[in-house]
């Protein structure tokens, strides 16, 4: 008995030196998605777009600056687009982003158009 001690302890130490390099790699690689920027990629972005509030108003229609600069909202079951059912990709008026796609579109009964 006193033999299988030693090797007991052995493969116990190997063991305990692999599970500590594998968790090192895996410490690392973690640290390194955290730490490193993120590759660029493509990607449906602008840079940010500043204008004056005098800017907006002379480029979006009234009901446009008011739900999109003043935070405001159409009436419910109303606006162009309530029972549109043409397909396509809806866009953000001030920046041209793309926002929804069509096919994502639909019925919440809440009478806006939903995603």
């Amino acid at each position: 008995m006193s033999n299988r001690l030693p090797i007991f302890l052995m493969y116990i130490g190997i063991i305990v030196v692999i599970a500590l390099c594998t968790a090192d790699k895996q410490t690392e690689t973690l640290a390194e998605q955290i730490l490193e920027p993120p590759a660029e990629k493509e990607s449906n972005t602008l840079d940010k777009i500043v204008k004056s509030d005098e800017d907006w108003r002379r480029i979006l229609t009234p009901e446009q600056y008011r739900i999109t600069r003043r935070k405001g909202t159409e009436r419910s079951f109303t606006g162009k687009y309530h029972n549109f059912k043409g397909k396509g990709i809806y866009q953000y008026v001030c920046c041209g982003l793309d926002l929804f796609s069509s096919e994502a579109k639909f019925d919440s009964g809440t009478g806006w158009p939903s995603f």
